[in-house]
């Protein structure tokens, strides 16, 4: 308020409360292989590894999708996609990222009575030049000189993977009801996160990908 107890105006006083939101859709960009039933180009055009290219994207969606909610909102993160590291792995991420304290997996299957869908998966290798890898260490154990940076593509090691109940995603399966694949899963904020959980470092642009190219968001028109 001002000296005279009349609202501040904008600009005056305290900084303004950032704009928190009850609900937030994070419908992200993926791979579409769930739809290659009604786009047959992908057939032609998908390959194991397209995913790798479109997780950090996918977290960082969902990252800002969680600090834009208010505690108690819920957030939906959803792609066209069946590939665990477009999927459970991105929830995974964003899950470590502000913790059990901050952000849980809400079971949203007693809110959609009939519908035909399968629970998350909990474990699943990844594609990285020309082989398989069932964990981390063994992309370390590959690339002992210049290792990638692809530890978030991977289920998280030990116990922790089975404390994220993962198996509350939701994964829906052409096969299982006529449609397209897809996966759903929904968030519920807790409480306050941590200041700087899921924020960009200092002074660095959001990136938007468009077709074939990342661009900064200036670029688009």
């Amino acid at each position: 308020r001002t000296k005279g107890g009349a609202p501040a105006g904008p600009g005056e006083g305290a900084a303004a409360a950032p704009l928190l939101f009850d609900r937030v859709l994070c419908d992200v960009p993926c791979s579409g292989d769930g739809t290659l039933r009604k786009n047959p180009v992908i057939w032609r055009r998908w390959t194991a590894g397209a995913g790798n290219m479109l997780h950090s994207l996918q977290v960082e969606i969902g990252c800002k999708g969680v600090r834009l909610l208010k505690v108690g909102g819920r957030l939906v993160y959803s792609t066209c996609s069946l590939n665990p590291v477009e999927n459970e792995a991105v929830v995974a991420r964003i899950l470590t990222t502000f913790g059990g304290g901050c952000l849980r997996l809400v079971d949203a299957r007693d809110a959609l009575p009939g519908l035909a869908c399968r629970p998350g998966v909990s474990g699943w290798k990844v594609w990285h030049r020309g082989q398989w890898h069932g964990d981390w260490a063994s992309v370390q154990d590959r690339f002992r000189r210049k290792c990638p940076n692809l530890e978030s593509l991977f289920p998280p090691g030990g116990d922790g993977v089975a404390d994220l109940h993962l198996d509350r995603c939701l994964r829906l399966m052409p096969h299982d009801a006529n449609q397209g694949g897809f996966f759903v899963a929904v968030f519920e904020k807790t409480a306050p996160h941590p200041e700087r959980a899921g924020a960009l470092p200092a002074g660095a642009a959001e990136v938007c990908v468009t077709e074939g190219a990342a661009v900064l968001p200036a670029s688009l028109s």
